[in-house]
C-alpha cells in the first residue's frame, strides 16, 4: 500500500496463526475495506473502522478475517508492483473481490471467472476449533499470488495444454507468501533467531500454512503425521522428474505429478537461490538480518522479472529457470548467475531450447495496442506469424522498458462434442531507446494440441479443473484452477 498523509492502525496476521501472533501496522486510511484494486465481500456485514479510524479486530472473529485478507492481499500486490515498478493489471476488468468465508472445509482458491479470492473454514475435530484460511498470511498471500501471476501471464492459467504451468502457479503462490511474510520485522527476527543466517535450517517462513496443515493432518490423514508437519516446505530436496513418470497422487513426503506436489521442485529451487544470495551478502559483511532483507528484495525483483521474461504458456518448469537466468543477466549483470545455474543443475531444471523467435528492427516504441500491432506489421522478421496475432497488453516499467503481449486465439476440437480455445503467444520487450532485447514466440502446434487433449481427459475423469460452456451443438471447456473442484455449467 502506498504511504499517504492519512494512515490508520490495523491488526493482521504476519505469517500463520499457529506460529506467529497478530501485530498492528499502519496502512493507508480508508473508511471501508475497499480500494481501486481490492474489495472485501462477505456473508456477514463488512466491518467498519472504530471511533479512532482504526481496524483493530480480535483474531478469530469474522471481522478480523475481513481485515486480515484485505491487508495481506494489498501487501502481496505491493511486493510485486514495487519489484516491477509498474501497476500490475488483473486478468479481468474491475477489482479483485475477497470472500473470507466462502465455504466450509480446508481449501482456498482464486477464480478469474468471477474475479475472486475464496477462503474456507475447516473444523479440526481433534482440537475442537475452526481453522480459517482467511486468518493465515501463507494462505491469503498464496491465493493473491495466483491473481498477480494471472494478470502478468494469463496464458499460464487460461489455456489447457500448458504442461507444468499449474505447478508453477502453485509455486508462485508459495513464493509470494514467503516474500510477503519477510516484509514483517517480527518475522525477520524470528527467522534469524531460528537459523542464525543459515536459511537451510528449519524456519517459520519456509514452512507454509502450518495451521491448515495441522487441520488436514487431523481430519484427512487421521493424525498420521507429526504435529509439526506441513503440507509444503520450501526447504526440500525434490529433484525434477518428468511428471508423466510420477504417480498422479502420492503421500505428502513423495513427489507426485499433482500440481501442488510437483510445485515443490521450483519452490525448493527458489529457496535455494534465496539462501545462496543471503550467504553472498553475509560474505560481503552484512549481518544475518540485513542479509535476509537484501536477499528478500533481490529475490522479489528477480522473480517478478523472471515472470515478465518468461513464457505465457509453459511446458516445462525449466523454461522459468531459463527466464531467471535471463532476468539476472539483464537486471543484475549476472551477479547471481553462479548461484542460479548451480541450483538449476542440482534440481535437474536444466533449460531447454525454445522455438525460434522473430526479430525486430529498431524503431519508435509503441505507446498503445494499435501502434504495437503496426510494429508487428512493419518491423518484424523471422518466422511467419499468424495474421490474427494481436496485441493484448502493453505496459512500461520504471526503467523505461516496454513489454507487449500478443495473442492469436484458436478454437481446437477435442472430440466431436467438445472444444476449447488455445492461444499462440508472443512476448516482446524493448529498452527505453526502442531496441527489442527480448522476444519469445509460443506457437499452437500439434504438440500443444495433444497436451491440451491429455489435460482435458484428466479434468473430465476427476471432474475438476474446468467449466463447461454450452455452445452450438457442443460444449466449450474453459480451464479453471484445480482447487475449484466442482465443475459447473457456465451461463451461455
Amino acid at each position: 500500500m502506498k504511504v499517504s498523509q492519512q494512515q490508520m492502525l490495523v491488526r493482521y496476521q504476519p505469517q500463520d496463526p499457529l506460529t506467529t501472533p497478530a501485530v498492528e501496522v499502519r496502512v493507508d486510511s480508508a473508511p471501508t475495506l475497499s480500494n481501486d484494486r481490492i474489495s472485501v465481500q462477505d456473508r456477514v456485514e463488512t466491518v467498519k473502522p472504530d471511533s479512532q479510524g482504526n481496524f483493530l479486530c480480535q483474531p478469530g472473529t469474522a471481522e478480523f478475517h475481513q481485515v486480515n485478507t484485505f491487508v495481506i492481499a494489498n501487501r502481496t500486490l505491493n511486493v510485486f508492483e514495487k519489484a516491477l515498478g509498474h501497476k500490475i493489471p488483473w486478468a479481468f476488468q474491475g477489482d479483485l473481490k475477497i470472500h473470507p468465508h466462502y465455504d466450509e472445509g480446508f481449501n482456498a482458491f482464486y477464480l478469474r471467472q468471477d474475479h475472486s479470492l475464496n477462503f474456507f473454514d475447516g473444523f479440526d475435530k481433534t482440537l475442537g476449533k475452526t481453522v480459517a484460511g482467511s486468518e493465515s498470511l501463507d494462505v491469503v498471500s498464496h491465493e493473491t499470488g495466483h491473481a498477480i501471476l494471472d494478470g502478468l501471464r494469463p496464458g499460464l492459467m487460461g489455456w489447457f495444454g500448458s504442461g507444468e504451468a499449474p505447478a508453477f502457479h502453485e509455486s508462485f503462490g508459495d513464493m509470494a507468501a514467503m516474500l510477503t511474510a519477510l516484509q514483517d520485522d517480527g518475522v525477520l527476527d524470528r527467522v534469524c533467531a531460528e537459523t542464525g543466517g543459515d536459511l537451510h535450517k528449519p524456519n517459520v517462513v519456509s514452512r507454509l500454512a502450518e495451521e491448515m496443515s495441522q487441520g488436514i493432518n487431523h481430519t484427512y490423514l487421521q493424525g498420521t503425521r507429526p504435529e509439526n508437519w506441513v503440507m509444503r516446505d520450501a526447504n526440500n530436496d525434490f529433484l525434477y522428474l518428468k511428471p508423466e513418470s510420477l504417480p498422479e497422487n502420492a503421500p505428502p513426503e513423495v513427489l507426485a505429478s499433482e500440481p501442488h506436489s510437483f510445485s515443490r521442485i521450483f519452490t525448493g529451487a527458489f529457496w535455494d537461490v534465496l539462501s545462496g544470495v543471503s550467504d553472498h551478502f553475509r560474505q560481503q559483511g552484512q549481518d544475518p538480518r540485513q542479509a535476509l532483507i537484501s536477499s528478500r528484495d533481490v529475490m522479489a525483483r528477480l522473480l517478478a522479472r523472471t515472470v515478465e521474461l518468461g513464457p505465457n504458456r509453459l511446458n516445462r518448469l525449466s523454461q522459468m529457470g531459463q527466464a531467471m537466468i535471463e532476468a539476472d543477466r539483464r537486471y543484475f549483470q549476472s551477479e547471481y548467475a553462479d548461484i542460479i545455474e548451480k541450483t538449476l543443475q542440482a534440481r535437474n531444471l536444466v533449460p531447454q531450447s525454445s522455438p525460434k523467435s522473430p526479430t525486430f528492427s529498431r524503431g519508435q516504441t509503441p505507446t498503445n495496442l494499435s501502434e504495437a500491432d503496426r510494429m508487428l506489421e512493419t518491423r518484424q522478421t523471422g518466422p511467419k506469424l499468424p495474421d490474427d496475432l494481436k496485441a493484448q497488453a502493453l505496459w512500461k516499467n520504471d526503467l523505461g522498458e516496454t513489454f507487449i503481449r500478443y495473442d492469436a486465439i484458436r478454437e481446437v476440437d477435442l472430440d466431436p462434442k467438445t472444444c476449447t480455445d488455445l492461444a499462440a503467444s508472443l512476448t516482446v520487450a524493448m529498452d527505453d531507446q526502442g531496441k527489442v532485447f527480448h522476444a519469445l514466440w509460443e506457437p499452437v502446434d500439434e504438440t500443444s494440441i495433444e497436451l491440451a487433449r491429455q489435460e482435458v481427459d484428466g479434468c473430465l475423469k476427476s471432474d475438476r479443473g474446468y467449466i463447461a460452456q454450452p455452445g452450438q451443438g457442443r460444449e466449450k471447456l474453459i480451464k479453471v484452477p484445480i482447487a475449484y473442484a466442482n465443475p459447473v455449467k457456465a451461463k451461455g
